[in-house]
């Protein structure tokens, strides 16, 4: 019987494939990997038309182990086995912390998929963080003076009320505002925790070097190191 071919890297000189026979309803396929012409690496990939297995994915691991297969001309996958392929290849890339990808459009072509890098904060890393302390401002209210004795007295205004606000910035105008404390900002590399109304701030070592009023401060923060990493997107 014919076999069928189920996954082909095409390399300058010689290709690689894995085929598969069907045995019977009760026995399944059996799948050969198999190379010709080219040494696939220095040491060669050791399969050929004599290795036999039940399955895709041991043959495929000889393949993926041993020669970086991805850089060639990847002719064909079997639908069957495409997700597979395109998963087990983003874990090799990822475990090599390969970057480029320069076969990335004939990969997705041929696995019908996406791939992109994706950038991802560092579990439990140390974080940029910037402290800004608020201003607070009392404002004053007057209302205008209209009877005949506080005219002849020269008092035009009386004061109405006062308000205070907390602000991240100070306000350019202070026409009848009174700035309380000045501001007092900050950067910082390391990490957050909350107490109750207080943040803590703690260095690399994880030892203490600030401890801040919540009511008093805004603090921000963002990831100090991003993890980059192959996703896969299967376009079904």
């Amino acid at each position: 019987m014919e076999k069928e071919l189920v996954f082909e890297v095409l390399a300058e000189g010689g290709s690689l494939r894995i085929e598969r026979n069907y045995t019977g309803e009760n026995n399944g396929f059996d799948y050969f990997p198999n190379h010709n012409e080219t040494d696939f690496t220095e040491s060669g990939l050791d399969v050929n038309e004599s290795n036999v297995f039940d399955n895709f994915y041991e043959p495929f691991e000889i393949i993926n182990s041993k020669y970086p297969w991805y850089n060639l001309h990847l002719s064909f996958v079997d639908e069957d086995f495409r997700e597979y392929v395109a998963d087990e290849l983003v874990e090799k890339l990822n475990e090599k912390s390969i970057f480029k990808l320069p076969k990335k459009e004939l990969l997705e072509e041929k696995l019908n998929s996406e791939f992109k890098i994706i950038e991802k904060p560092e579990i439990g890393g140390l974080q940029n963080i910037s402290v800004k302390s608020l201003i607070k401002v009392t404002e004053h209210e007057y209302q205008e003076f209209y009877d005949d004795y506080a005219k002849d007295i020269g008092q035009k205004f009386k004061l109405k009320g006062s308000y205070e606000m907390w602000t991240e910035e100070q306000p350019y105008i202070l026409r009848n505002m009174e700035v309380i404390n000045d501001k007092n900002s900050f950067e910082f590399i390391g990490n957050i925790e909350v107490s109750g109304n207080t943040i803590i701030l703690k260095d690399e070592n994880k030892q203490i070097s600030f401890v801040l009023p919540s009511d008093k401060y805004f603090v921000s923060a963002e990831p100090a190191f991003v993890i980059r990493e192959w996703s896969v997107f299967m376009r079904y």
